[in-house]
């Protein structure tokens, strides 16, 4: 249940664009089983977003393209 409350402030921090607190929280994730996916995915989010800041309206949602 720790993990899941984690994940869960993982996704508030990622919603409030606080990426370096995102990022850290998604590190200590990185090796639970069921989260790596997860992990990985976020993580990849987290450099386009650095390259690509999102404007005003972001909602931060990202489509997968990829299963």
């Amino acid at each position: 249940m720790a993990r899941l409350s984690q994940w869960h402030g993982a996704l508030e921090y990622f919603r409030e664009r606080q990426w370096n607190r995102t990022r850290a929280v998604l590190e200590q994730l990185a090796d639970e089983p069921g989260y790596e996916r997860l992990v990985s995915l976020y993580t990849e989010y987290l450099r386009d977003l650095a390259l690509h800041p999102p404007g005003q309206d972001w909602d931060a949602s990202f489509t997968l393209y990829d299963k």
